[in-house]
């Protein structure tokens, strides 16, 4: 073999060597260029049948034999500009919100059978808004701001950063044949997207189960996270793809989770005027909510951040309710709902 070819099979071989380090070194990490902004939209559908629903007052219990169907759909779309990105988190992001918002389809199926819809529709006061996040090291945390339209402070402190997806990510270097556990916990961020964002009806919305969507039956979601969370959820790198230049990489999703938790001090909260001028109080609220079902998370590798995600299954959610009136429980409601449960997220690149 002459010198000249010697030279090119050596260059070949550095050249295929440096090409295997590169894909070995590919990993599923968050880490989107600063300066980058990011289109976002997620979906959270519901489709429940009650399975129980029973009332006590003054009168003793009953069962009752009507049959109510939910379908419902919340929606959340920003526009996430991060300003700063270290440490796999945004330490400044600006967070737009061109739309928020809750619609209910409600059939109550009474004993005769007889079916009677109705229709109830929420919109977010955040639309429109811009909040910054900034990460403050010293709590662990980030803090919030307007920095637009002002609106109330309130509002602030139930936002959540992460709608990025990151508690699904192995936290280390994976290759793709990988599977790493994921911390239910984190799950909250994935089935509430962007915290207790605030909602408002526009339409309907009244009557016993308005409390009940609130709570998160058949409504959104971030109530039933906050107080204990157990079960179990996993990830697995399945195949990496190439689409237009970009690598993707495709990433099976399961999740069987339970949780549980004592809703009483928002529930005070959340009480109308109308309810305290009464002297209503509530006793006690609760929640508890499950889910099994899989799905997919679309990684993109060349932009450090999710392109897209798909997750479905079963869901079973009851909640109980006791009000009082002078001091005294005065009834009590308990209502099981079982059905389907769809979540979906997709992002788009948007130019600077």
């Amino acid at each position: 073999m002459t010198t000249a070819l010697l030279s090119v099979a050596f260059l070949a071989q550095v050249a295929s060597a440096g090409s295997a380090a590169s894909a070995r070194a590919e990993t599923i990490a968050f880490a989107p260029v600063a300066g980058s902004r990011v289109d976002k939209t997620f979906t959270l559908e519901h489709e429940l049948v009650v399975q129980k629903m029973r009332f006590e007052g003054e009168e003793g219990a009953q069962l009752s034999q009507q049959r109510l169907e939910v379908s419902s759909k919340i929606s959340l779309h920003a526009i996430d500009t991060y300003r700063a990105v270290e440490g796999g988190r945004p330490l400044v992001l600006q967070r737009l919100y061109p739309d928020a918002g809750l619609h209910v389809d409600l059939v109550l199926i009474d004993a005769r059978g007889e079916k009677h819809p109705d229709a109830w529709d929420a919109e977010s006061p955040l639309k429109g808004t811009s909040v910054v996040f900034t990460w403050v090291p010293e709590d662990q945390g980030y803090g919030r701001y307007f920095d637009q339209r002002e609106t109330l402070e309130e509002y602030l402190g139930g936002l959540a950063e992460d709608i990025d997806l990151r508690g699904l990510l192995p936290g280390r270097q994976v290759r793709e044949g990988d599977a790493w556990p994921i911390e239910p916990a984190r799950l909250a961020d994935v089935f509430a997207a962007g915290g207790n964002v605030p909602m408002a009806f526009v339409k309907g919305g009244g009557g016993f189960f308005a409390r009940s969507v609130a709570s998160g039956v058949g409504g959104p979601l971030s109530e039933v996270f906050g107080g204990e969370v157990k079960g179990k959820a996993q990830a697995k790198w399945k195949e990496t793809r190439e689409q237009e230049g970009v690598r993707l990489a495709v990433v099976e999703i399961s999740v069987e989770i339970e949780t549980s938790r004592d809703q009483t001090a928002s529930a005070r909260a959340a009480m109308r005027l109308g309810e305290l001028l009464e002297e209503r109080t509530i006793q006690h609220a609760g929640v508890t909510w499950k889910f099994k079902g899989e799905g997919a998370l679309v990684w993109n590798l060349s932009a450090g951040r999710f392109e897209s995600f798909d997750l479905g299954g079963r869901e079973d959610v009851a909640s109980d309710l006791s009000l009082g009136f002078g001091g005294e429980t005065s009834s009590h409601q308990e209502l099981s709902f079982a059905g389907s449960l769809k979540l979906s997220a997709k992002v788009a690149a948007k130019k600077n």
